[in-house]
């Protein structure tokens, strides 16, 4: 089944709408209010500013939606150094053969590290070094593609995380379970963009290794400073409640204010 994206025009939150349900009457996540009050007035028409999104989904932004997608669940940051955040919004997505959609209610998350520099500055502050050459059995790159790189906890994936990252270094991102500490999760992300992925229900810890250049899950980007280890310090609760999963949208990148601080990790207990 195929889903439509609109965003409310009263609380600015995105919504992911089923094809097959009565859109007539589809309300808002987070405000309850009417996305298509046209249709439900029986009176249907052409939705202004209506896109297609690359993936096939529809697209639909009210005027100043770029002001108004702010409005919704945000946790501000403390400042500290590295910064990772994001926004928070509502949508609608098919989690259940049963349900025609559900709504999907993403949390921003920011995360901050102990040192006033991004991810991408401390993976390759040692590499442009140019008094530390490259160890001579450093592995060779290996090309990775982005996005889901395995998930071992043989349950499907249906709640929403959105990355997005800075430019300058590459990101190896695992979810371990917070009961168990296992590994449920890998993702990996370049520098500079923005993914969506799915993830099985939950609760996790959000632990990243960045660096410049990617050789392979053993030795990641390399020995020693060439890669640095990252915890975050508040778990994330994936989970559905009535016909809402909840999500998150994660920025690496540097801002000014935060509300969830990040540590270093040695590379053993990573």
């Amino acid at each position: 089944m195929s889903n439509d994206i609109f965003v409310c025009f009263e609380c600015g939150q995105r919504n992911r709408v089923g094809s097959g349900s009565n859109r007539s009457m589809a309300k808002c996540g987070k405000c309850s209010g009417l996305l298509f009050p046209e249709e439900a007035n029986s009176a249907p028409s052409k939705k202004k500013g209506q896109s297609a999104a690359p993936n096939g989904d529809t697209i639909r932004s009210p005027d100043n939606a770029s002001d108004r997608r702010t409005n919704g669940v945000v946790l501000s940051l403390i400042p500290l150094i590295l910064i990772v955040g994001g926004i928070g919004w509502a949508v609608f997505s098919d989690t259940d053969s049963k349900k025609t959609s559900s709504n999907v209610e993403r949390t921003q998350d920011n995360l901050a590290t102990s040192r006033q520099v991004t991810p991408a500055q401390a993976a390759t502050e040692h590499q442009q070094d140019i008094f530390k050459p490259l160890p001579a059995d450093l592995p060779p790159p290996v090309k990775q593609a982005v996005g889901v790189m395995w998930n071992r906890t043989g349950r499907e994936a249906i709640a929403p995380l959105e990355l997005v990252t800075s430019r300058g270094a590459d990101y190896y991102i695992k979810l371990a379970d917070t009961v168990t500490d296992r590994d449920a999760m890998a993702i990996f992300v370049r520098g500079g963009q923005l993914i969506e992925v799915e993830v099985p229900l939950g609760s996790y810890h959000l632990k990243y290794a960045s660096g410049a250049v990617w050789r392979g899950e053993e030795a990641l980007f390399g020995p020693d400073e060439l890669t640095t280890y990252s915890v975050a310090g508040k778990s994330m609760d994936f989970k559905m409640t009535g016909d809402y999963v909840s999500g998150y949208t994660i920025e690496l990148i540097l801002q000014r204010d935060g509300n969830l601080a990040t540590r270093r990790l040695a590379a053993e207990d990573f």
